[in-house]
C-alpha cells in the first residue's frame, strides 16, 4: 500500500484509542455539570425536548442562521443535561437514545 494510506490508518487509529476517550471524558464532566443544575424531576420533560430539537435541528428547513444558533446551543444543552441524568432512569435511557439516533 501508498504511504499515505499508512498515514490515514495510522491517524485513524490515533483518533480512535488516544482522542476519543479524552473527548468522552470531557461530555462526561459537561454532562454532570449541567445535570446538577437542572431537578431531576426534569429528564421526563427533556426526553421530550430532545427528540425535538433534534427534529427541529437536523431537519431539511432552512432557518436563519441566529435562530438556528440559538437551536443548536439548546439542543447541546439538553443533550448534555440528557447525558447527566441518565442514571437517573437506566432502562427508559437507553430506548429515548436509539429513538434520538433513528
Amino acid at each position: 500500500m501508498k504511504r499515505v494510506t499508512w498515514l490515514y490508518i495510522a491517524a485513524g487509529l490515533f483518533i480512535y484509542w488516544v482522542v476519543s476517550p479524552m473527548l468522552s471524558g470531557y461530555v462526561m464532566v459537561g454532562a454532570g455539570s449541567v445535570a446538577r443544575f437542572v431537578p431531576p424531576g426534569l429528564a421526563p420533560a427533556n426526553w421530550v425536548v430532545v427528540l425535538l430539537l433534534i427534529a427541529i435541528c437536523e431537519g431539511p428547513v432552512l432557518k436563519p442562521k441566529s435562530l438556528s444558533i440559538a437551536l443548536d446551543v439548546s439542543f447541546w444543552l439538553s443533550f448534555l443535561y440528557f447525558l447527566g441524568s441518565w442514571n437517573l432512569h437506566p432502562r427508559v435511557s437507553p430506548v429515548v437514545g436509539v429513538l434520538g439516533f433513528i
